[in-house]
């Protein structure tokens, strides 16, 4: 009798124990269901938490506020590398990241165009500092002769030949350039694809391959991206570089007409340093095969002019193309006349000529390249009429990389030639304006942008 009620007993403990596990499991879950879905918004760039928020089952989660980094424009919230649809309902919790893309304050639509002779086009300007607006624009070209621009941008080709467009706010804090390229005759790209290895290995570099059709078309600049970084990295040059284990889309763009090439690479794991145990008790253990391919030289390509506060980019090309670690660092042997950063742009500071260096961080390989820095000079011209008398006269001011100066040696507007205390033109009328003259400053000649201001 006694065992008997013993048994009864733990079955009731048993039947307690199992209704209590399942309350515990059905509170758990309406409790989730209550609380919802974690999501987190975070920057791409060094993966900090910009918010989190919570959202019910069955609800759709509200776009923040596009963020602002300095440096950078906005550029969309991602989920899974595609842009996220703020329409959808969410189901899971989730991390959506905010991506950005570089930015100098002023951002082009373009870095480099190709025209023929004769061809108009216009550069739009995508994103501006904050407080900028398109009337604090000043718009030059490198090389009148070959490429003309105006006010807002508008560009003329008039002669084969290489010209940079510049453009800057009038304070001179913030500028941007465009390399432009005339051709007696243009040849369109048709297409794009993408050769090379489909693989790499983490902490190792394979070069990807890009043709262009037809072979002799004009403009063959390409622009490269990975569709997720944190697993392999892509340069211009489409070296790729495994940084975690997965696969990534590498998209090459061209910049004639936009045509596009995708190609998948699989990140693999870095082949372990520890010699594999014999099979043979006798056998000794073979150390693992190098895969490093060296770098044998590097070399230095890109314009060899530049004017202050504006920039061109340097390419260093490695031999052979195929090395494993392409890493360069680049050097100027004097800032306070050009500085130059680690992607290879040479920003002008002040006249003169200075000497490029890159070293291969494989090898200590070294390049040199000659930069010269020239001076932007403005001449503006303020338009005087003196009361009760119709004749007029011009006021000139001399600008020299955004500073008045006056010890210039003289200025040339057409036949008139003007020197320091002499400043006031009588004999330029309205009919012979121009939008040119010659500067020379400490025997130098230099051309100079003539503004004109009139007042009554």
């Amino acid at each position: 009798m006694k065992e008997r009620k013993l048994k009864k007993a733990s079955i009731a403990i048993c039947i307690i124990m199992a209704i209590i596990v399942i309350l515990i499991a059905f509170l758990t879950i309406n409790s989730c269901s209550k609380k919802g879905y974690k999501i987190t918004f975070i920057d791409s760039i060094n993966d900090s938490v910009i918010n989190t928020v919570t959202v019910k089952s069955g609800e759709k989660v509200v776009r923040p506020n596009d963020p602002k980094r300095e440096g950078y424009v906005f550029d969309d919230w991602y989920y899974l590398n595609e842009p996220y649809d703020f329409s959808s309902i969410v189901k899971s919790d989730m991390t959506i990241e905010a991506r950005f893309k570089a930015s100098n304050g002023i951002v082009l639509n373009s870095d480099s165009i190709v025209l023929e002779i004769n061809d108009t086009t216009k550069i739009e300007i995508e994103s501006l500092p904050d407080g900028i607006t398109l009337d604090d624009l000043i718009w030059q070209s490198s090389n009148e002769s070959v490429l003309t621009v105006d006010e807002n941008g508008n560009l003329k080709a008039l002669k084969e030949g290489v010209a940079q467009v510049n453009v800057k706010t009038k304070d001179n804090l913030y500028s941007a350039s465009c390399k432009v390229t005339v051709s007696k005759t243009v040849v369109a790209v048709e297409s794009v694809k993408i050769t090379g290895p489909t693989e790499v290995k983490v902490g190792n570099a394979i070069k990807l391959m890009a043709t262009i059709t037809p072979s002799n078309a004009t403009d063959t600049n390409l622009s490269w991206e990975s569709s997720n970084s944190k697993i392999a990295t892509v340069d211009q040059n489409g070296n790729v570089k495994g940084i975690s284990e997965g696969t990534v889309t590498i998209t090459v763009k061209t910049n004639d007409g936009g045509k596009t090439a995708t190609y998948k690479v699989t990140v693999k794991a870095k082949t372990s340093n520890v010699p594999s145990t014999p099979t043979n008790p006798e056998e000794k253990p073979q150390p693992p095969k190098e895969e490093k391919i060296p770098v044998n030289g590097v070399s230095i390509s890109g314009e060899t002019q530049v004017n202050v506060k504006s920039s061109i980019k340097l390419t260093a090309t490695i031999d052979p193309d195929n090395a494993t670690d392409k890493g360069v660092t680049w050097q100027s042997d004097n800032n306070s006349i050009a500085t130059v950063d680690q992607n290879g742009t040479v920003t002008g500071v002040s006249e003169g000529t200075v000497t490029i260096t890159v070293k291969t961080n494989d090898g200590g390989k070294t390049a040199t390249y000659k930069v010269t820095v020239n001076s932007i000079y403005e001449i503006y011209l303020v338009k005087q009429i003196l009361t009760g008398n119709e004749a007029a006269y011009y006021k000139m001011t001399v600008v020299k990389d955004g500073t008045v100066v006056n010890d210039y040696d003289y200025v040339q507007i057409k036949d008139a030639r003007i020197f320091p205390g002499n400043e006031v033109m009588a004999e330029l009328t309205d009919n012979e304006t121009t939008s040119t003259a010659t500067i020379k400053y400490n025997g130098k000649t230099s051309n100079a942008k003539i503004y004109y201001r009139a007042y009554n």
